[in-house]
């Protein structure tokens, strides 16, 4: 452990433990709002920006429930019409590659038999479709902890340049001492 503890008492010590707290907070930082945009922000955009989509009816191809990393997906792919041109998605709701378990086994159950359902298209890029326009409060949520931690990184950022300012004085001081 000693390995990775710089020694305060040099100069050079002192500035690689400012380094490396600065390289932490910003890891704090980038991942705190990378949490917030992903589970709070990005699906309100999402929500906001498809507030004027037209609901265009889909024909739905597959669904499947997938399990990875992130916990389990409903995976669906339907087809639409529009002005004569057959399109396809596979883009369930407001939140990209996000759900939770309960959520995602009750669209499977819901979507499983059917074969039809509506979808919101954008009208300016008919490409982009999506079958769900709601937002999940508790998985918004979940951004709370996301902007804690992001807060922390900021804390910290402050912390780095108030250590890295107070070194500066010193040198400073020192130079001009006689």
């Amino acid at each position: 452990m000693a390995l990775f503890a710089p020694n305060v008492e040099t100069a050079s010590g002192r500035f690689f433990a400012r380094a490396g707290l600065l390289l932490l907070a910003v890891v704090f930082l980038a991942a705190g709002a990378l949490g917030v945009w992903r589970l709070a922000l990005e699906p309100l955009y999402n929500l906001w920006r498809s507030r004027d989509w037209q609901q265009v009816m889909t024909k739905i191809e597959t669904v499947r429930l997938e399990h990875d990393w992130q916990g389990v997906r409903v995976q669906v792919r339907y087809a639409y019409r529009i002005n004569g041109v057959t399109y396809r998605s596979g883009r369930y709701g407001l939140y990209r590659n996000m759900s939770n378990a309960a959520a995602a086994r009750a669209a499977y159950e819901e979507l499983l038999f059917r074969r039809k359902a509506w979808a919101w298209v954008n009208p300016a890029a008919p490409k982009e479709a999506l079958l769900e326009r709601k937002i999940h409060p508790l998985t918004t949520l979940t951004a709370i902890p996301a902007a804690g931690v992001g807060l922390l990184g900021a804390a910290l950022i402050w912390a780095a340049m108030t250590a890295f300012l107070q070194g500066w004085r010193e040198r400073r001081e020192r130079l001009h001492q006689p």
